[in-house]
Formats: C-alpha cells, structure tokens, sequence
C-alpha cells in the first residue's frame, strides 16, 4: 500500500512539473524566475522523500521524518523569493532565501547528528514560526487574482509539516505527502487556468492594466510599494488623482486617468514604466503600456 501512495505522490509531482514548464514560459525576463526555480526545487525535494521513502529500510522511520521536514521546508522558499524580487537585488536576495531554508532545517539536522534515535520534532515557538512564514505567503495574495492557488499552497504546506506545526500535532506521513502534492497540483492549474483567461474586467486604461497585472502577480507587498511611489509623484505634482487598489482614480470620486493631460498621463506612464522594469521585462510592459521608450522620466527611479 505504501509504495503505491508514493507511486500517487510521483505521478502529481510529474503533473507538477508540466504545469510549471506551461507558466514558466510567462515569467521569463521578469524577477519571478526566482521564485519559480525554488517550485521546481521544492517539488524535486518532496519527490526525492518520496523516492528515499522506498528504499528506506524497516524501522528508519524516525531519521525519516528529519529527512522529510528539511523538504517541506523548501515549498516556503518561492514565497520567500517573492519578497526579494526587485532588481538589481533580486539575485543577492536568493542567498537569503537559501540561509533562511538553512537555519530552518537545523533543527533537523541537529536531531539527525546527535540524537539519531530520538522521534524528530521542532519546539512550539519554532512551529509558530513556520506557521507565520505559510501565513506570509497566503497574506501576500489577499485582493489578487491568485487568492484560491495561495490558500491551496497553505494547505498543503500544512499537510507537509503536520506534526511539527502547532495545532497539528500528528504526522500524517505519505497520505499527508500526497495530498500536499494533490494541493500544490491543483494551484498550478488554477494559475495556468487564469493564465489563459481574460484579464481583470474592464481595465479603463493600459495604465490600469498594467496595475491590475503587477498586482496580481507580486502581491501585496510590492504592489503598495508601487502605488505609495505613483502618488508620491501625483502628489509632487498636485494631480488630483491617486493610485488604489482597485486602480487610478480622481480624490473624491470615481473618474480616474481621464482627469489628466495628455503630457502629465505621458509623465504618469513613463514613471510606471520606471517602476516596473526592476520587476519584468520591457516587452511586458510595452504590452501594457505601450510608447515612452525614448522619453526616459528620473521622478522617480528610486
């Protein structure tokens, strides 16, 4: 029975990795690079426990369970690469990334080392800790489109680490593998499935667009950055209008980039696309905001 769980977990780890090289293609020239490359690490990770699972001997249960903590610690890091994904930092970030993965793990190998015999199991403030990375990553996508796939990666993230999380007190062993891996499968398709589809409903202006696209696919964090340095700008300027969430809009009512010249929309877009090329590429944003290539602002390039 157990080999046949591991044959489960290895079939949605392939279906995995197929729906990875599907998005991949869409975050080439773009910061995500990182974040997806640590997918693919993470999904190899667990796949390789599954595989050590077969040729585990009788009885090595217990220096398993180190083995497959320091795995599942590895489906935190693309959340974690997120967080660093602005250029020209974004490379630097990644050896953060790898030091938190790490000191994470040294519980783990501190038991393998010195106590071989003894049950693995982390101390609760080190499962509180975990429990508040697996909510960062969920937090970072509440108001996008990527929502659902970020609360199916919490789940399977917490599949992963049963046992060791607090308030999941037992192992749940291949079960709790494959139904991560059935959880993280089905947040690929989500997001090839949105992927495909039409972007957010009647976007007014490509400047709205191209919000509506950076948001989704950052998160909440760069994308308060952003709009914090877009009215930093229409402040300077006394534009009436400011950057929210749910796009460019007037102070005090709904009309938004219309209420603006021509030339203050240019020094509008080509700020924008100041911003946006330390995230993706220039062709991403020539999609959205297309022009100003020659008319390069300084407002704001920090």
């Amino acid at each position: 029975m157990a080999s046949s769980w591991t044959v489960g977990c290895l079939i949605a780890v392939v279906l995995g990795y197929w729906f990875l090289a599907i998005s991949g293609r869409r975050v080439g020239g773009s910061t995500l690079r990182a974040p997806w490359s640590w997918s693919l690490l993470a999904l190899g990770s667990v796949a390789g426990v599954e595989l050590y699972r077969l040729g585990m001997p009788s009885g090595g249960s217990d220096g398993f369970l180190t083995v497959q903590f320091a795995a599942a610690i590895t489906t935190l890091l693309p959340a974690m690469a997120l967080l660093g994904a602005q250029r020209p930092h974004h490379r630097i970030w990644q050896l953060v990334v790898l030091s938190l993965w790490v000191i994470l793990v040294l519980p783990a190998a501190r038991s393998a080392l010195l106590e071989p015999a003894a049950v693995f199991h982390v101390d609760p403030p080190w499962g509180w800790f975990l429990w508040v990375l697996i909510a960062v990553g969920l937090l970072n996508r509440l108001g996008t489109r990527y929502l659902l796939p970020a609360l199916l990666v919490a789940v399977g993230q917490g599949l992963l680490l049963a046992g060791q999380l607090p308030g999941i007190e037992r192992e749940l062993g291949v079960q709790g593998t494959l139904g991560a891996l059935i959880c993280f499968v089905l947040a690929m398709l989500v997001v090839v499935l949105q992927l495909r589809v039409s972007q957010p409903p009647e976007p007014a202006t490509g400047f709205d667009r191209a919000w509506f696209d950076f948001r989704d696919l950052y998160g909440v964090l760069w994308a308060l950055r952003v709009a914090d340095r877009i009215n930093v700008l229409a402040e300077r300027h006394q534009w009436q209008v400011r950057l929210n969430w749910g796009g460019l809009s007037r102070v005090g009512d709904g009309s938004g980039e219309s209420e603006l010249s021509p030339p203050q929309q240019e020094v509008l877009h080509q700020n924008m696309r100041n911003l946006l090329r330390r995230f993706v590429s220039s062709e991403w944003i020539q999609s959205r905001l297309p022009g100003g290539e020659a008319a390069e602002s300084t407002e704001l390039t920090s």
